[in-house]
């Protein structure tokens, strides 16, 4: 403010404010290079993480993916585990760092470093980048997955109708030549009617079993 030509307070505190929001861009970018060196990805490197994981169609193919993204980054290998299951487990091994992500009680989806206490500012920094990168990329494989299941339920759902509707028709079908048989048979002996007759029960008994089949089921309560 000494050297500013006014001495309004609220002309020197606007003068500052708009020469902060000025430059709050580039003194944030040379801070984070400052204090994490080589931790801060590029655009292109982001544009690399999210088009690979977003090709992910499982959780198994995430991991594969991001643990050579991420490796090959940091220039060491790395340990890269994600589940949708509970709380995460505790490791013992810390030899080699790496991240684990999975879903929270929220149900959001969280990505932990895991053996980075010993690692430089910048490495953490990154690290804790590409964690939030994941993390977006196992919501969307959890949410591809729910479409591929309710599509499965769906086609399921179809089939069982197509099976319902071929069980009546078969049924219907077989019960004409049933009546054509017993007709027949009308004229001839009396074991030969009763044997005749006791099989055309039994193949109308089963006939009227798939139109039972075929029905759809209605619950009561009683």
């Amino acid at each position: 403010t000494v050297l500013l030509p006014v001495e309004s307070k609220w002309l020197n505190a606007a003068a500052v404010a708009t020469a902060c929001f000025i430059l709050s861009g580039p003194v944030w970018r040379f801070a984070s290079r400052l204090v994490y060196p080589g931790g801060t990805p590029s655009a292109s490197d982001l544009r690399q993480w999210r088009s690979a994981m977003g090709q992910a169609e499982s959780m198994a193919a995430l991991e594969a993916v991001a643990a050579p993204l991420l490796s090959t980054r940091m220039g060491t290998p790395l340990q890269m585990r994600v589940q949708a299951d509970g709380a995460p487990p505790a490791t013992t091994d810390r030899s080699q760092p790496g991240l684990l992500c999975h879903k929270g009680p929220q149900g959001d989806w969280q990505t932990h470093l895991l053996g980075f206490e010993e690692a430089p500012p910048g490495q953490r920094h990154l690290a804790a980048l590409f964690g939030d990168t994941l993390a977006d990329a196992a919501a969307q494989v959890e949410l591809a997955e729910l479409a591929q299941q309710r599509e499965r339920e769906r086609q399921l759902q179809a089939r069982l109708a197509e099976l319902g509707s071929l069980a009546a028709t078969v049924a219907h079908d077989v019960r004409n030549p049933l009546n054509i048989i017993a007709m027949a048979v009308a004229m001839a002996p009396a074991e030969t009617r009763q044997e005749v007759g006791e099989q055309i029960a039994r193949i109308s008994h089963l006939t009227s079993d798939l139109l039972d089949y075929a029905k759809p089921w209605q619950i009561a309560p009683v």
